[in-house]
C-alpha cells in the first residue's frame, strides 16, 4: 500500500492523488453493554493499512514491541538470516516509516531467542534476550539511544544471569522512574520459581536478581503490568504448590508486590481450567483485566476476567466468543475512550487476526460484531503484538505467514471527514462563463478542536489542470462546518472535481471514503439543451436497444449539430455519429441503435454523447445516460457420485464442480446431511456454508469433508446427501453418496513413563513398558518389532515372547522391551524405533520413537593388574604398563608410582620420548583408546617393601582410577652383601664337590685299567 508525504510549500503534487493509500480508520462503536460477540465480518475494512516492514531470507520469530512517548514503535525479533539465530531491532515512526535499516543486536555463534523490549526515558530503549549455551540459558541485555538521526549502542550484550533453566518467556515493562522491570520464571530441581530485576539503560542492573516467588508447581507463561502506584501486578499460567496436572490448583494465578519485589498479596487462583495460552493483562484504576484462550467450551475461545488489585472478582471468566468459534492468543490494550482494544487469532475459514472493543465495566463487547485486520490461510506463532497510541491509532505487528518477514498493520481513528461536496446550482446544467459555487461540508468527530485544516481543491478536464485552490480552516470539537470555493468555467466539457483535506499533517495517507471527495460536472453552452435516455429499463446479453438524444434549440440562430457516441461501450453502436438541423425553438430526437454483446457482464454501463456545433467549433456540450444489463442465472453442478468404501478415522472427501455460465459473479450455499451423524465441513467450516464468488464463465471445484470416527462399526452403510444452491436464488442441485465403512485396526502406542529416559551406567537391563490400545473398529493380531536400534545396543521384545499380541477393539495391552548396551554407549541421544503392525493390513505401521539419553561416562582400566619382578638390586628395572580409556568422552590421565624407585622413575610411551615421571604431565586419550608405555626405575641396594603400585588416575574425576601391582621377589631380611657372600659360598662349595668327584672318578678309572692289564697278562701266561 502506498503513502503520500505531506508537502508544505511549492506546487501541489496532484499526481499523488493517483497513489493515495487508505488510512486506518477505527470504526465507530455503539454502546451495547452486556453483549458478547455474535458475528464476524468476512472482509478487511478498506481503511486498514497492511505493509511489510521486515524482509528476511529466514522466517522471523518471537516478536516484541513497545511505544515510546512520541508514539514511535520499538520492534525486536529473532531470525537466522546469518546462519545462527540472532536478535534484530527496528524503530518505526508514527506514520509507519522505518527510521533506519534492520539493526543486528547480537553477533555470537550462540542461538539468541525470546527478545523483549521496552521504551524508557530520554529516547532510550532496553532489549533483553536469552542466549543458549550447551542446553542452559543466559539472560542478556543491551540498550540504545536514538537522537532523531542515528542509533547509538549504550550497553552491548551484558550478561544479567547465567546458566538458568527458563520455563517461560521473560516479560519487560517500564516503571515510573524510566527504568525497565524484568520478570522471568525458572525450573528448579523440584519446583519452579519467579524472579525479577530492575534495569537502567545507562548502567545496567540496579536491583536484583530477586527471587520473588518459589515452591511453585509449574510456570509455563507469565505477564506483568505496573499500577499507577508503582506496584507490580503479576499473572502466570501453571500450578501453585503441586505437580499433578489434575490438581484443582492448576490454572492462572495472580499476585501483587511492591517495586522492590516484596509480595503484598499471596498468589490467588483466578482460573481453574487447563490448556490456556499466555494470559494477557492490563491494569486500570484499582482493577486488573485479564484475557486468555481456553478449550473449556468445545473449541478454543476467548475468556475475560476482571478483579480488584486486592484479588476480589468483578467479572469471573466471561466467555466472549461463541462455542462454535475457534480463537487463540488474545491480547488487550487500553484505547483513549477507556475501552479495551481486543485482538486475537481466529480460525474461521482460515487463520485471521480479528479486532473489537470491550467495556472494562463488565467485559461486554462494545459492538457485537468484530472485523478482520488481515486474512490468511496460515497460522503464525505467537499472539498478535498490538500497541494503541494516545490518539487511539492501532499499531500491530505479526509474522507474515506466506512470505518471510514481518508486517505492520495500522488502523487510525476517525478524525476528520468530508461529509458532502456539491455545486450550488439548483439542479441546473453548468454553463460556460457562469460562476459556480462549490459547498464543502466537514465533520470533526474528535472530542477536541482541530486547527489549520488544509483544504485543497483540483478541477481537471481530460487530465489537464483547470483550477487549483488551497485554504485553511479551524473546526470546533465534535462539530460540522461548511466551506465554500468558487470557479468560473470557460470551456465546455466533462470536468472532474476533487477535494482533499489534511488535518495539520496528522494523517499522511488519505482515505478516499473520509478525506477525499470527487464529483463529475458537465459544463455546456447556453445555445442548446440536450438530454438522453434509453428505450427500456434494462437489457439482456444479445438483445438490441436504442439510445435517444433529445435536443432543443434555445438559441437565436439555426443549429447544425454533430452528435457523436463516446465512452467504453461506443463499440456497441452500429452508427457512432449523426447530424441534426434545428430551427430556432425547435426540438428533435436523434436515435442511436446498439446491440448488447453476448458475453457482457451484468451491471450499469455509461454512454457519453458529444454534441458540437458545426458552425461554431467551440460551441460544445455533452450528455450521458446508463445502459443496465440484467443478471442471467445459468449454473451447472457436477457431482462425483459413485459407490465407495471408506476407512474410519480419516477424512472422506466428496468432490463436486460448479460452473457459472451466467453473466455476473455468483455465491453458492453448500449444505449436506448423513444418517450417521458424522460432522461435515467445507474447507474447515461447518455446513451450511457459502462459496464464491465464482466469476462468469468460470468453474470452481470444491469438496465436502466427512470426519469419519475411527470406531465406527465396520460394514456400516452411510447415506450422504449434499446440495448446491445459488445464494441469490435459482435451481438447487443435489446428489447422494452411499459409503461403506471398512475394517480398520488402529493401534495407539504410549511409552509408560515417557518416551525420553536416561540410561544409568550400572550395566543393568533397561526395561521399557509400552502400552498398546486398539482404537479402531476391528480385532487383529499385532506384530511387534524394534525396527531400528543404534549401534552397540541389544534390543528385543521380551513379553510377549512371540512378539505378537491379539487386540480387540478398545482393548489395551502392555508389552515389555529390553534395551541393553553391549559396551559403554556414546554420549548423547540414542534413538530406538518400536513398530506395531496389524497382520491383516500391510499398509498400516504404527511407530513410537524411544529416546535414551546417555550422559558423560569416565572410566579407565589397566590391562595387567599384577606383575612379578625379580629385581636387580642397585640396578634399573623396566616394566610395560598398558591402560585403556573405557569411557565415552576424551580425557587425560596422570601416571604415578608408590614404592621403591618412584623418585627416579621415567616413562617412555610407545614411539615416544622418555621423560621423568614427575615431569611427564597428563596423558590424553580418546574415548575407547589405549596407551602402552615403558616404566623404568632404579631400585636401591637395600629394599624395605616388596610391592610397587602404579596408579592411573582420571584428571577430570580423581575418583576414577585403576592400579597395577608389581610384586618384588626378595629374600626376607637380606641385603646385597649377604646375598653375595651366600652366593660365593655356594659357588666355592660347588667347585670343591666337583673337584672331589672328578678326582675319585680318575682314580677309579686308573684302578680299573690296572686290573684289566693284570688280567690280560694272566691270560697270556696261561
Amino acid at each position: 500500500m502506498r503513502s503520500t508525504k505531506r508537502i508544505r510549500s511549492g506546487p501541489f503534487p496532484w499526481v499523488l492523488l493517483l497513489f493515495l493509500g487508505v488510512p486506518m480508520l477505527f470504526p465507530a462503536l455503539d454502546d451495547l453493554s452486556g453483549q458478547v460477540l455474535e458475528d464476524r465480518e468476512s472482509t478487511v475494512p478498506l481503511d486498514i493499512m497492511d505493509q511489510q516492514i521486515v524482509f528476511s531470507s529466514s522466517v522471523p520469530d518471537m516478536i516484541s514491541t513497545s511505544l515510546d512517548k512520541k508514539g514511535r514503535m520499538d520492534l525486536v525479533w529473532s531470525d537466522s538470516r546469518t546462519g545462527s539465530r540472532e536478535i534484530y531491532y527496528l524503530k518505526i515512526g508514527r506514520q509507519g516509516w522505518k527510521l533506519h535499516n534492520d539493526m543486528r543486536i547480537t553477533s555470537t555463534s550462540a542461538n539468541s531467542i525470546n527478545p523483549v523490549v521496552c521504551s524508557t526515558r530520554n529516547d532510550t530503549t532496553i532489549i533483553v534476550w536469552v542466549e543458549l549455551h550447551d542446553g542452559t540459558f543466559d539472560l542478556m541485555m543491551s540498550s540504545l539511544l536514538y537522537d532523531g538521526m542515528d542509533m547509538e549502542l549504550l550497553l552491548d550484550g551484558i550478561q544479567l544471569k547465567a546458566r538458568i533453566d527458563l520455563s517461560s518467556e521473560p516479560v519487560l515493562r517500564t516503571n515510573s522512574d524510566g527504568r525497565g522491570v524484568l520478570f522471568w520464571s525458572e525450573k528448579g530441581e523440584y519446583d519452579y520459581s519467579i524472579s525479577m530485576m530492575e534495569l537502567d539503560p545507562a548502567s545496567g542492573v540496579t536491583l536484583g536478581p530477586v527471587e520473588v516467588l518459589s515452591g511453585l508447581g509449574e510456570v509455563t507463561s507469565l505477564d506483568m503490568e505496573i499500577s499507577s502506584e508503582g506496584d507490580l501486578v503479576l499473572v502466570w499460567n501453571g500450578r501453585y504448590g503441586s505437580k499433578d496436572i489434575t490438581d484443582p490448583n492448576y490454572g492462572i494465578y495472580f499476585t501483587r508486590m511492591s517495586a522492590n519485589g516484596t509480595v503484598l498479596l499471596p498468589p490467588i487462583r483466578k482460573s481453574i481450567t487447563g490448556n490456556q495460552t499466555r494470559p494477557d493483562l492490563q491494569i486500570g484504576k484499582n482493577s486488573a483485566y485479564l484475557v486468555f484462550s481456553s478449550d473449556r467450551y468445545s473449541h478454543s475461545g476467548v475468556i475475560f476476567s476482571s478483579f480488584t488489585l486486592d484479588g476480589v472478582d468483578l467479572v469471573d471468566d466471561l466467555p466472549l466468543t461463541p462455542p462454535e468459534w475457534y480463537c487463540e492468543d488474545p491480547s488487550i490494550q487500553w484505547d483513549p475512550e477507556g475501552n479495551l482494544s481486543l485482538v486475537w487469532w481466529d480460525k474461521g475459514k482460515g487463520w485471521s487476526i480479528y479486532r473489537t472493543a470491550l467495556s472494562p465495566e463488565d467485559g461486554s463487547a462494545v459492538d457485537t460484531s468484530s472485523y478482520p485486520l488481515t486474512l490468511s490461510a496460515f497460522r503464525t506463532k505467537g499472539h498478535p503484538d498490538q500497541q494503541v497510541d494516545g490518539d487511539g491509532n492501532l499499531h500491530l505487528v505479526y509474522i507474515n505467514p506466506e512470505r518471510d518477514g514481518i508486517r505492520l498493520i495500522r488502523h487510525l481513528r476517525p478524525d476528520l471527514a468530508v461529509v458532502d461536496l456539491h455545486p450550488d446550482m439548483s439542479g441546473r446544467t453548468a454553463i460556460t462563463g457562469e460562476r459556480i459555487t462549490f459547498r464543502l461540508r466537514l465533520s470533526n468527530s474528535w472530542p477536541y478542536p482541530l486547527q489549520g485544516i488544509e483544504i485543497s481543491s483540483l478541477i481537471t478536464l481530460d487530465g489537464e489542470v483547470m483550477f487549483i485552490s488551497r485554504m485553511e480552516r479551524d473546526l470546533e470539537a465534535s462539530s460540522e462546518q461548511d466551506s465554500l470555493f468558487e470557479w468560473t468555467p470557460s470551456v465546455p466539457g466533462l470536468y472532474n472535481v476533487t477535494v482533499m483535506i489534511d488535518p495539520d499533517g496528522r494523517i499522511a495517507e488519505m482515505n478516499e471514503s473520509n478525506n477525499i471527495r470527487r464529483l463529475e460536472l458537465v459544463v455546456a453552452r447556453q445555445s442548446f439543451d440536450v438530454v438522453s435516455r434509453t428505450d427500456n429499463a434494462d437489457y439482456i446479453p444479445g438483445e438490441g436497444g436504442e439510445s435517444v438524444v433529445h435536443i432543443k434549440n434555445s438559441g437565436t440562430a439555426e443549429l447544425h449539430l454533430n452528435i457523436s457516441v463516446l465512452g467504453d461501450i461506443s463499440g456497441w453502436f452500429g452508427k457512432r455519429w449523426d447530424e441534426a438541423f434545428l430551427d430556432v425553438g425547435s426540438e428533435k430526437d436523434v436515435v442511436f441503435s446498439f446491440d448488447v454483446p453476448e458475453d457482457v457482464l451484468a451491471g450499469d454501463y455509461l454512454v457519453l454523447f458529444e454534441i458540437r456545433s458545426l458552425r461554431e467549433r467551440e460551441d460544445l456540450t455533452m450528455t450521458h445516460h446508463q445502459i443496465r444489463i440484467r443478471k442471467i442465472y445459468n449454473n451447472n453442478v457436477d457431482f462425483n457420485n459413485y459407490q465407495r468404501d471408506i476407512d474410519p478415522g480419516k477424512i472422506q472427501r466428496l468432490t463436486f464442480s460448479i460452473t457459472n455460465n451466467g453473466n455476473s459473479p455468483m455465491f453458492y450455499t453448500i449444505d449436506g446431511t448423513n444418517d450417521a451423524g458424522i460432522p461435515m465441513s467445507v474447507a474447515g467450516s461447518s455446513l451450511p456454508d457459502t462459496l464464491g464468488p465464482i466469476q462468469p464463465s468460470s468453474r470452481m471445484t470444491s469438496s465436502i469433508d466427512l470426519e469419519v470416527p475411527r470406531n465406527l462399526t465396520a460394514g456400516k452403510n452411510i447415506h450422504v446427501e449434499i446440495s448446491v444452491e445459488p445464494a441469490e436464488g435459482g435451481q438447487r442441485f443435489s446428489s447422494t453418496y452411499n459409503l461403506t465403512v471398512l475394517e480398520l485396526p488402529w493401534v495407539e502406542l504410549e511409552v509408560i513413563g515417557g518416551n525420553e529416559q536416561t540410561w544409568c551406567d550400572d550395566w543393568s537391563v533397561l526395561d521399557m513398558m509400552v502400552n498398546l490400545t486398539n482404537t479402531g473398529n476391528a480385532p487383529d493380531l499385532v506384530v511387534l518389532e524394534i525396527t531400528d536400534s543404534p549401534p552397540g545396543w541389544i534390543s528385543e521384545v521380551v513379553d510377549p515372547i512371540s512378539s505378537r499380541v491379539s487386540l480387540e477393539p478398545g482393548e489395551n495391552r502392555t508389552v515389555l522391551l529390553h534395551l541393553v548396551p553391549e559396551d559403554v554407549p556414546g554420549k548423547g541421544e540414542h534413538n530406538f524405533l518400536f513398530e506395531a503392525s496389524p497382520a491383516s493390513r500391510a499398509d498400516l505401521h504404527f511407530t513410537q520413537k524411544i529416546s535414551i539419553e546417555v550422559g558423560e561416562i569416565l572410566d579407565v582400566s589397566v590391562s595387567e593388574k599384577e606383575a612379578v619382578l625379580i629385581p636387580d638390586l642397585g640396578g634399573k628395572q623396566r616394566v610395560l604398563v598398558t591402560f585403556t580409556n573405557d569411557g565415552n568422552m576424551d580425557t587425560s590421565y596422570i601416571v604415578s608410582i608408590k614404592g621403591p624407585g618412584s623418585d627416579s622413575a621415567t616413562i617412555e610411551p610407545m614411539g615416544g620420548k622418555r621423560v621423568l615421571l614427575n615431569e611427564s604431565g597428563p596423558i590424553s586419550l580418546q574415548a575407547k583408546g589405549s596407551m602402552s608405555l615403558w616404566l623404568e626405575f632404579e631400585l636401591p641396594e637395600k629394599v624395605d617393601q616388596d610391592t610397587i603400585i602404579v596408579n592411573i588416575t582420571c584428571i577430570d574425576d580423581p575418583a576414577i582410577f585403576d592400579e597395577m601391582v608389581i610384586h618384588l621377589q626378595l629374600p626376607k631380611g637380606s641385603d646385597y652383601g649377604s646375598i653375595m657372600m651366600i652366593a660365593g659360598g655356594i659357588l666355592a662349595f660347588s667347585l670343591l664337590v666337583i673337584l672331589f668327584l672328578a678326582t675319585r672318578f680318575l682314580m677309579n678309572r686308573r684302578e680299573t685299567r690296572r686290573k684289566d692289564l693284570m688280567d690280560e697278562e694272566l691270560d697270556d701266561d696261561i
